[in-house]
């Protein structure tokens, strides 16, 4: 009889081993991954006058955890967090705009039905921008990416808006203010690419991970999103200087 538990306690430890070899594995290859585009983003960073660090020198990851990212990547939860890591992180001006932007990864064990657990790596294009006002949160993104985050949908009166794109929000009042006609128009034109989550005086945008050569369209984006937001809503809720607080400062 012991024979036997001997046996089962033994191929446990084999499969644990076995799992702790795959994560490990795993880990290094997304590092890897992101390890190979450095040079390409370095290149990036010094064409457009921003500074290049391939570790996460600014704590952007750490900041993450205030948002609502990453996204649900399945509808089954993680049966176990297996790693998150910012590289390749840029710093500087975007025009006028203080901006920090990196490559995400992010690795979950998840169950598969009847089959085993497997791992679900998932890859990110973010940028965060500073602000010159701090503004009540706000989430806008593709609707079918968003309808699992269950808080209530705000309707701004565009049915061609409401078809592409979901708002969360806990200030209704705040939402239509900023999501005018103008705002509207040209979300509708980045065919709901990028999601924008504001939070204070930070508004984090994000996409699947992009190839270098289109990391400029992920920077516009947070440019033009902030130029958009309307005139009243700067007037409302900032009595201070509209100058933000500048990027993260860091070296190589």
């Amino acid at each position: 009889m012991w024979q036997g538990w001997v046996a089962i306690f033994g191929a446990l430890a084999v499969g644990a081993a076995f799992g702790t070899w795959l994560g490990i594995r795993a880990k290094r290859r997304d590092r890897d991954m992101l390890i190979v585009r450095g040079p390409e983003v370095a290149d990036f960073a010094s064409k457009h006058g921003l500074q290049y660090s391939r570790a996460d020198l600014c704590g952007l990851g750490d900041a993450l955890h205030a948002y609502n990212f990453p996204p649900p990547g399945s509808p089954s939860p993680a049966l176990k967090e297996l790693g998150a890591r910012c590289q390749n992180v840029l710093s500087g001006h975007w025009g006028d705009l203080p901006v920090t932007g990196a490559d995400y990864w992010t690795r979950a064990l998840r169950s598969n039905g009847s089959n085993p657990p497997q791992t679900d790596t998932r890859y990110f294009s973010i940028v965060m921008a500073n602000l010159p006002a701090a503004l009540p949160h706000i989430l806008i993104g593709k609707k079918k990416g968003l309808v699992r985050l269950g808080h209530g949908h705000i309707d701004v009166r565009s049915k061609d808006f409401s078809r592409a794109f979901q708002v969360r929000t806990k200030d209704t009042g705040f939402a239509v203010k900023l999501i005018d006609a103008s705002m509207i128009q040209w979300l509708l034109s980045t065919e709901a690419t990028f999601t924008f989550e504001i939070q204070g005086r930070n508004l984090l945008v994000w996409c699947l991970i992009l190839p270098v050569t289109r990391l400029g369209e992920l920077l516009d984006s947070a440019k033009s999103f902030t130029d958009h937001i309307p005139h009243l809503v700067w007037a409302e809720y900032n009595t201070d200087s509209r100058r933000p607080p500048d990027p993260c400062p860091m070296g190589d």
